[in-house]
């Protein structure tokens, strides 16, 4: 581990001063005022954030790297912790996954090494950002309560608001199974008041656009209408004009479903003069579907069809710069197919009642939507043919490294077991077998035998059968009676990882080891078999096992792997030995959650409280 952080250190100090010769990141540090390195450091990581805020990650990524250099530089722990988290998300807002993931975990070790509950806090908070987007709900709101269990019991603070607000967007997700409109909105207010007390406007009309919309999924209309009016008038101050954009669209919807069809196309319209504004062609695409709704409603036909042309005209002149999968994914959001057909079908019978003489015009409009679709559906057809050629070639690979990868697993399996056994045989046997037989050499030898030897043989047997149990002692016990738990994880793990089969990563958060040593034995024997569990069932590539000792002697483990994971809630006490594991874990009154799900992976956290 030492000699990997050394690796990264000198790689961070080789690539900045590379990146030292940047000309933008020059030109910056000659505009700053600071009065030291770790001054410097801060306020290019400041600048990272501005510029991840306005969108241009490649600078805000210059910026961190530059800041992280002077941290590193300079020891600051916690400053490279902090750049790691900012890396993290910039490559979750660019959907770099896998590299958001390796960041985050990089600034959760440091944090863990250094007792940083804060930072490890904001880590946390960024794991339940990505695996909501990942629509990873369960794991999701896991990691949001992680993040609020290390903050400071009774203080209010920023991070603590995005944790409620973050726990009320899931709970209201008409998507997850187990969504609570009530528990949702009470975690909206518990946010809101923690931002109003922070006087932070922008998220406050954030909260309230939620409030809003969970409002208007239990058809409150007029409540919502109130929480929507109240976030504009907040944003209203704002320089940001998407956020009234999606008030306008809201409270447009809202008055319509009121059926205050004036009032709708009041918002409707400034929606769409913003809309063109900013060059948002989705959302101009999307309003004036809706005034077309509105147009018709109020028996306005005339301009019901020129919204519409207005519509038809934007739609195929995305179509007429190559954008098909832009324009086909633009319906899915905004416009589908019933909706375009509902639409024509309103216009062709308005008109037909005032204007017989535009059927030529309509059934024009209507062989445009019919060759569009068309075109489209080839398009998509053709695509999908190809993406069904590439995944069967991908199967056909992944079944070929799959068969090797399990005989590999198998020969690593049962080398591990096999150890297992015979050093257990060779125990059983110098305890019950040597040691029975000395000790029927002492019976046998009373004083009547041997009087005058009787005392040195007596003594020399004892010492014989004590030393017979101490063999067998160590044989049984190894690296964890000798060593601590930690250490002998640490062997475990390394062996895994010596093996090349499977990726194994081992973070402790403190390595004070647990005074009971039957904790020790069970917590050991616990990980084993979820270590054979992984090799034997999962398919996994990696494994990730984070430790947690704590100075009240209370305990917490966290094993991951990304195996194919498995229905929790059809395990029935059955599978992969739960059972046993819980059961192992009682006499210590610990506990242990599981969260998978299939092709998730699977997540087991085990806590053993203070004594």
């Amino acid at each position: 581990m030492r000699h990997i952080i050394l690796i990264i250190t000198l790689f961070y100090c080789f690539s900045g001063y590379l990146r030292a010769e940047d000309p933008f990141l020059d030109s910056l540090k000659n505009h700053m005022v600071y009065t030291s390195q770790i001054d410097l450091a801060k306020q290019l990581k400041d600048s990272g954030i501005q510029y991840k805020n306005k969108g241009d990650y490649p600078k805000a990524l210059l910026l961190y790297h530059a800041s992280m250099d002077i941290y590193l530089e300079h020891g600051d722990s916690i400053g490279v912790a902090n750049c790691y988290n900012n890396i993290g998300v910039v490559y979750k807002n660019t959907n770099k996954k896998e590299l958001a993931i390796d960041a985050f975990y990089s600034s959760i070790e440091l944090n863990s090494k250094i007792n940083n509950r804060s930072g490890l806090s904001n880590n946390y908070l960024n794991l339940a950002n990505f695996h909501f987007t990942e629509n990873n709900l369960n794991k999701a709101i896991t990691f949001f309560n992680k993040s609020k269990e290390l903050l400071i019991k009774g203080e209010q603070t920023k991070t603590l608001a995005n944790i409620y607000n973050g726990l009320g967007i899931i709970l209201s997700d008409e998507n997850y199974p187990n969504r609570d409109y009530e528990e949702a909105n009470e975690e909206f207010h518990h946010a809101l008041e923690i931002y109003e007390k922070l006087n932070d406007s922008t998220l406050i009309a954030v909260v309230l656009n939620n409030m809003g919309l969970l409002a208007e999924k239990q058809s409150n209309y007029h409540r919502a209408l109130e929480y929507y009016m109240k976030s504009l008038e907040i944003k209203e101050t704002f320089v940001q004009k998407k956020g009234r954009l999606v008030s306008y669209l809201n409270i447009g919807n809202i008055y319509r479903k009121l059926e205050q069809y004036n009032n709708s196309l009041d918002y409707y319209l400034k929606g769409l003069a913003l809309a063109q504004e900013m060059g948002d062609a989705p959302r101009y695409l999307n309003l004036t579907s809706n005034i077309v709704q509105i147009k018709i409603a109020l028996g306005d036909d005339v301009e019901a069809n020129w919204y519409f042309n207005e519509y038809r005209a934007l739609r195929d002149s995305l179509y007429n710069r190559d954008k098909t999968r832009q324009l086909v994914e633009l319906q899915v959001m905004y416009e589908t197919e019933q909706t375009e057909r509902a639409l024509e079908k309103q216009i062709l019978a308005t008109e037909a009642k005032t204007r017989e003489n535009k059927h030529l015009t309509i059934t024009l409009i209507a062989v445009s939507l019919l060759t569009i679709l068309s075109v489209g559906f080839f398009l998509h057809r053709q695509n999908a043919r190809e993406q069904l050629r590439e995944q069967k070639e991908h199967i056909y690979q992944q079944k070929l490294q799959a068969i090797k990868q399990e005989q590999d697993l198998e020969v690593l399996n049962a080398m591990m077991l096999g150890q297992e056994k015979e050093r257990q045989r060779i125990a059983e046997d110098l305890h019950d077998r040597l040691g029975a037989k000395l000790s029927a050499i002492r019976l046998f030898h009373t004083p009547e035998h041997h009087a005058e030897n009787y005392a040195y043989i007596s003594r020399l047997l004892n010492e014989t059968i004590i030393e017979t149990r101490e063999i067998s002692h160590n044989l049984a016990s190894g690296t964890l009676e000798k060593f601590g738990l930690i250490n002998a994880l640490e062997d475990l793990f390394e062996t895994l990882q010596a093996t090349r089969q499977i990726q194994t990563r081992f973070s402790v958060f403190s390595k004070a080891d647990l005074s009971d040593v039957s904790i020790d034995r069970t917590l050991l024997s616990i990980v084993q078999e979820l270590t054979n569990n992984t090799i034997k069932h999962a398919e996994a590539s990696s494994i990730h096992c984070q430790v947690s000792c704590f100075p009240d002697s209370s305990f917490n483990l966290v094993y991951e792997d990304n195996g194919k994971g498995f229905n929790v809630d059809q395990l029935n006490g059955q599978g992969i030995g739960l059972s046993n594991i819980k059961t192992r874990l009682l006499p210590f009154n610990g506990t242990l959650a599981i969260d998978s799900s299939p092709g998730k992976g699977a997540t087991f956290i085990i806590d053993i409280p203070a004594a």
